[in-house]
């Protein structure tokens, strides 16, 4: 395992402090010119362009009875930011500037507030099945289970840290990754494809109206609520408060105006939780009018498409708290990351339920700042092989494929807009990274505004025109962590590798109580199917259970990648 050395220099008072560059961090930072111009920041919109690319998969196809050629990774922190400005313009204002710089900031306040979420225990009642069929029919239910109690506010913070917003990726040391719409459809099990989460264009209903015309409100009631807050809000506390008593007794239109009530109070206590954690937007009411239709929507999407965003403002280096779904953030981290953060496994998990189920979360302990450094340098000292690239290979019998996760444009609901390029992380899907085309960036002020998006918003309805072509999808991998050459040395000129200054970091080994732990435990697993068949004999084993054989040996390999928590073979009788 790799470890960070310390440097024994200090920061000058004028300029951010940078070690001398190895000579192979040098060689590392000359980039071919034609692959940089690529990243140029643009302010047009620029369509999913297949031409860019072909040059550098044909450099892949030609060679795959060979091995693919993979970069060596940076083994030490030297410098802060990427060396080519033109692609995050905005670095001087992330938070890894100002952390590169001495200029530490508490973690990040969490706003998500799911334990609140349960005190509408509409499932403990025996008489209201009116009303739970209209939740069930949802297809947003399990957002009930899922969602973890308390935000790892560590974890939380240490990944901001890596994130930008122009690329919507965490920066890492060997390159880009992300939460795809392949990771949300497997983590939440909800819907990422269907209908986009916005309103409808025809549509002008007030939100006086909407309150009054789908809850069932009374004028005053309304006018209350709206005036508390802005126009725009209704409180979560008030919703419970108000609709928690329905039962098969009531009248079938109160019964509905309870259903939306409580599905406006979920998606404000999960997917759209915003900086206040007390409130929910009035508009998500224009999606609950039909309840037989809300199950066609892409709330999948959507949550991403507000993540993104969130994750984006608390990159900046003055934010103190970050809203959105942090369940979807942590659980992303525990499938990818088990060379990072090491959470417990839920034995009674099933593999048919949402990956988010799969585990128990961390829990922040200790001292914040000195926890955050160590996940931190746990981070600036990881390689590709140590990152679960495809946690759900081998459970797509459950956890199947959205081809739409292959689509490449905007993420739209409402006003927020972001970018969404599956090209940027082709090893999370099993492809060989090349480098990717320059990005599109939706233009949000100004007179072409709202015709931009417009135009954004149709892109998802005519998604199966933007989807990643046949060239600029690459080639399958031969290693989860596979480049095209070249690669590697455009993402270090472009991107920033490194979070923690080595000359300001904290004396202690990142790694050291983790990876006892990690290790044991997958010693455990594999010996625990491994031994009965051993117990066999050789001449027993392979005449009498063959298939068990080949079973432990996938499994075995499962465990080895991190794609397995427990091993479901039966043991054999001795």
């Amino acid at each position: 395992m790799k470890r960070i050395r310390r440097g024994t220099t200090k920061a000058s008072s004028s300029r951010p402090n940078r070690q001398r560059p190895t000579a192979s961090v040098r060689r590392q930072r000359t980039a071919p010119q034609d692959h940089i111009e690529d990243t140029t920041e643009v302010e047009d919109v620029v369509p999913t362009d297949d031409s860019n690319v072909d040059a550098e998969v044909e450099d892949v196809a030609t060679t795959q009875d060979s091995n693919v050629e993979v970069h060596a990774e940076p083994t030490e922190p030297s410098r802060v930011g990427p060396i080519d400005p033109s692609l995050l313009t905005s670095f001087k204002t992330h938070i890894a500037a100002a952390i590169w710089n001495n200029q530490e900031r508490e973690p990040l306040r969490c706003m998500s507030k799911t334990s609140t979420l349960r005190e509408w225990n509409w499932w403990g009642n025996p008489n209201n099945g009116v009303f739970k069929g209209y939740i069930q029919r949802s297809g947003l239910e399990h957002l009930i289970r899922c969602s973890y109690r308390n935000a790892d506010k560590i974890v939380v913070s240490t990944f901001v840290e890596r994130w930008h917003p122009k690329t919507n990726t965490f920066h890492m040391p060997f390159g880009e990754m992300t939460i795809t719409l392949d990771d949300v459809s497997s983590i939440l099990g909800i819907v990422v494809f269907g209908a986009v989460v916005a309103p409808l264009g025809d549509d002008d209903d007030t939100n006086f109206e909407l309150l009054v015309e789908y809850l069932g409100v009374t004028d005053e009631e309304a006018t209350e609520q709206l005036h508390q807050y802005s126009d725009e809000y209704v409180s979560l506390s008030w919703l419970r408060a108000r609709f928690s008593n329905v039962s098969d007794t009531d009248l079938e239109e109160y019964i509905m105006y309870s259903a939306r009530a409580y599905l406006l109070y979920l998606l404000g206590f999960t997917l759209f939780v915003d900086k206040t954690g007390t409130r929910v937007q009035i508009v998500y009411l224009r999606l609950l009018r039909n309840l037989d239709s809300v199950a066609g929507y892409s709330w999948g999407s959507r949550c991403l498409a507000w993540l993104y965003r969130q994750l984006g403002q608390a990159s900046r280096s003055k934010v103190k708290q970050i809203a959105g779904y942090m369940t979807l953030l942590e659980a992303w981290v525990y499938e990818h990351m088990h060379g990072v953060v090491v959470p417990d496994h839920d034995l009674d998990y099933l593999e048919v339920q949402p990956r988010a189920l799969r585990w128990i979360p961390c829990r922040d302990n200790g001292t914040p700042s000195v926890d955050v450094q160590k996940y931190r340098q746990r981070l600036d000292a990881l390689n590709a092989d140590q990152v679960i690239w495809e946690p759900y290979k081998f459970e797509r019998e459950h956890h199947s494929f959205p081809d739409v996760a292959f689509y490449s444009g905007m993420l739209r609901c409402c006003d927020v807009i972001e970018p969404y390029h599956p090209e940027r992380v082709l090893r999370q899907f099993g492809r060989v990274q090349m480098i990717p085309p320059r990005i599109s960036a939706p233009t949000k002020t100004g007179s072409r505004a709202n015709s931009y998006n417009s135009y954004f918003g149709e892109m998802w309805d005519n998604r199966k025109n933007h989807m990643l072509g046949k060239a600029n999808c690459s080639v399958p991998v031969r290693r989860p962590s596979d480049t095209v050459p070249g690669y590697l040395e455009w993402y270090l000129n472009v991107g920033y590798p490194f979070v923690q200054n080595p000359n300001y970091g904290v004396a202690f080994d990142p790694f050291a109580s983790m990876q006892s732990r990690y290790y044991q435990e997958r010693d455990e697993r594999m010996l625990s199917f491994t031994r009965p068949l051993m117990a066999l004999g050789e001449t027993v084993a392979l005449r009498t259970r063959p298939s068990q054989v080949y079973q432990a040996v996938e499994t075995l390999l499962q465990i080895l990648e991190g794609t397995n928590i427990r091993s479901t073979m039966t043991t054999p009788d001795a």
